[in-house]
């Protein structure tokens, strides 16, 4: 949990200069990585919603978002009252949210690349674009996560 620890250290620099302290101490690019992931999340506010909710967890891996959680309650004491009292209806939204198996990744979008290219996008580009803009669709409103409904909203 090195970089817990490192994240809570410079949680106050912008996510660049924590970069260059880490890299000039020579850390691992792993430890970095997720640094960098949680000095970025650290300071924004997290609103118990949901679709917010799905929208960070897309950005980061599971695990890590975990530990933005555990981060944000640790540093807690100095955050306003309402920031302390919706971390316990964030981390059960979260729950939630993994229980009910919401679509929060490319991996687990119903369509792929391959269903983009065979709909008729072009290979290359275009296609990531399509699917970007069809997982955001589908953390809006995790139904949607169907193959028919994505890709009748490929345009």
């Amino acid at each position: 949990m090195k970089h817990m620890r490192w994240a809570a250290l410079l949680r106050k620099s912008d996510p660049e200069r924590a970069v260059r302290v880490l890299k000039d101490l020579k850390l691992d690019n792993d430890t970095i990585y997720k640094v960098k992931t949680l000095v970025t999340w650290t300071n924004e506010a997290l609103e118990p919603d949901k679709v917010q909710i799905r929208r960070v967890m897309s950005r980061m891996e599971p695990e890590l978002f975990d530990d933005l959680l555990t981060l944000k309650a640790c540093l807690a004491e100095a955050a306003s009252a309402a920031d302390r009292e919706s971390l316990p209806k964030i981390r059960s939204l979260t729950g939630e949210i993994r229980r009910d198996g919401d679509c929060i990744s490319l991996k687990t979008l119903a369509v792929d690349g391959r269903d983009i290219i065979e709909a008729g996008v072009k290979p290359g580009k275009e296609v990531g674009a399509c699917l970007a803009r069809l997982l955001a669709l589908v953390l809006e409103k995790p139904c949607r996560n169907t193959k028919e409904y994505l890709l009748q909203h490929l345009k």
